[in-house]
């Protein structure tokens, strides 16, 4: 290929270059014309409607205006709200020790909301959060108002039961189901339902704070909840038990016989005495006079009878029926059994003593 041949190829690629690319610069250029001339033709189209409907595009515009004008309003209220943290905290609670606690809480979180600059929503979430983490705080109300006070209602937990685990340890379970105290040996129980649990183990967790350090009950292994649950069905029937004479002493729960009850039996019983009293008459052919027995009949009052009934973990008001029917049938015999098992579907074991194998009655 001679040397003009390719200066001629040369020439005739080059000219291709600059015609490809002054088509993709005319592409650009109409697509942004076109873009330019969308709100010149929107403005055009608005015009075109305000003048062939006057009256419609007046309300229109005012319309607009307004929606416009309270969009803002609330925005900026919003705004104003937002940014305008409390300024003073009121607490009230029956409890003075969570009250100062819940005080000294709110302040704190305040403090920290105003150092970061955090809004007012926020800072309520995150005082929410750290109130929750209180033990012995079972539930609260907040309110915020625009006068810019903060009031806080603080409700303290109650206790349910005491609950004692292996090797004598004792915890204190709220009404929230969460250990709030530990009960030292030689501390006298407070006069609420006890709970036997010898397979549960109580330990100590360390809760580690910026005033202290903090140790509270730890315990697993056991659904308090579900026993609370039948704690308080008992004390349903807690008049059917003491029209018996029977009151309930403690509960227990094993992984074995699962939830039991303990329960007292008080009774007067008329106990015969023989006595020997002597007569001043004479007996016939005998002029000595001769000693009678006699019986004297005195009411005394005997120690509590205990009885247990273990009811398992199911139908747990179904058995708790068929415990006042038994307890009812042995009453009337004036017989206090010692152990009633429950645990059967259809029928209850009943045991005198020990040595008894036990009575079978069919439901």
């Amino acid at each position: 290929m001679s040397s003009l041949r390719k200066q001629e190829i040369r020439r005739k690629s080059k000219k291709r270059g600059l015609s490809s690319d002054s088509s993709r610069k005319n592409t650009w250029t109409k697509f942004l014309f076109r873009m330019l001339r969308l709100p010149f033709n929107g403005t055009l189209w608005l015009v075109g409607i305000f003048r062939k409907f006057p009256r419609t595009s007046i309300v229109s515009c005012g319309i607009i205006t307004g929606l416009v004008t309270i969009a803002w309003g609330v925005r900026s209220i919003h705004s104003a709200i937002e940014s305008r943290l409390p300024q003073s905290i009121s607490v009230q609670c029956e409890d003075d020790s969570l009250l100062q606690r819940v005080n000294k809480t709110a302040w704190q979180a305040l403090q920290d909301a105003k150092n970061r600059g955090t809004s007012r929503t926020e800072f309520l979430t995150q005082l929410a959060t750290k109130l929750n983490t209180i033990e012995s705080l079972d539930n609260f109300q907040i309110r915020s108002g625009l006068d810019r006070k903060l009031q806080i209602w603080a409700i303290p937990q109650n206790p349910a039961f005491v609950l004692e685990g292996t090797e004598g340890q004792r915890a204190v379970i709220s009404t929230r189901m969460q250990a709030i105290a530990t009960l030292s040996s030689g501390t006298p129980a407070p006069d609420l339902p006890y709970v036997h649990a010898p397979e549960i183990k109580i330990t100590q967790r360390s809760i580690l704070s910026k005033e202290k350090r903090a140790r509270i009950p730890s315990i697993s292994g056991i659904n308090l909840p579900w026993i609370y649950r039948q704690i308080h069905a008992m004390n349903n029937s807690k008049e059917a038990l003491v029209a018996q004479n029977f009151v309930v002493n403690s509960y227990f729960w094993k992984q074995s016989t699962g939830f039991s009850v303990k329960l007292d039996h008080k009774k007067l019983s008329t106990i015969a005495t023989n006595s020997v009293s002597i007569n001043s008459t004479s007996t016939p052919n005998s002029g000595a006079s001769s000693a009678v027995p006699t019986t004297t009949i005195a009411t005394t009052t005997t120690p509590s009878d205990s009885m247990t009934v273990i009811f398992g973990e199911a139908d747990i008001g179904t058995k708790k029926e068929r415990m006042l029917a038994v307890i009812s049938n042995f009453s009337a015999k004036n017989i206090v059994p010692e152990l009633v098992d429950l645990s059967f579907p259809d029928r209850a074991l009943v045991r005198m003593g020990l040595s008894d194998n036990g009575t079978t009655i069919s439901f």
